[in-house]
């Protein structure tokens, strides 16, 4: 390898990594803003009294406008917190993953198996047939 090709290698090098690391702050920074927009807006600063400073208070507001209760502490629905339900739901999950955790051990387990079925039938012959002829010369 000549110095000219390793010098085209590292800059393309220099260049992958300048734009995956574009591409990341980009993300960052769109996870930031929509990060910000779920919070809850600032409050507002308290406006000075014009008592304070020599006016008049504020009219009051009239006594014809109607007032709307505050909202009643309800329980929300379907948010169930009672240990029988809990614990039922704990097994369900608990079922379930296990299920899973033998579906992925079957799956590894035959991903295995066929790694070594390649490298047995596949593999090592050519191998073997390289070394044979690469001895034979």
């Amino acid at each position: 390898m000549d110095a000219a090709q390793l010098l085209s290698r590292r800059r393309v090098l220099g260049l992958l990594v300048a734009g995956e690391v574009l591409v990341v702050t980009c993300l960052g920074a769109l996870a930031w803003h929509l990060w910000q927009e779920g919070q809850a807006p600032p409050a507002r600063p308290a406006q000075a009294s014009p008592i304070l400073h020599g006016g008049s208070p504020p009219p009051s507001p009239p006594a014809a406008l109607p007032t709307v209760p505050p909202p009643s502490a309800t329980a929300t629905p379907a948010l169930r917190t009672d240990p029988a339900f809990l614990q039922a739901q704990a097994r369900t999950i608990d079922r379930e993953e296990a299920a899973l955790e033998q579906v992925e051990w079957r799956i590894a387990h035959a991903v295995m198996e066929g790694a070594r079925s390649y490298l047995r039938s596949v593999v090592l012959p050519a191998v073997s047939r390289a070394q044979r002829q690469g001895g034979a010369r």
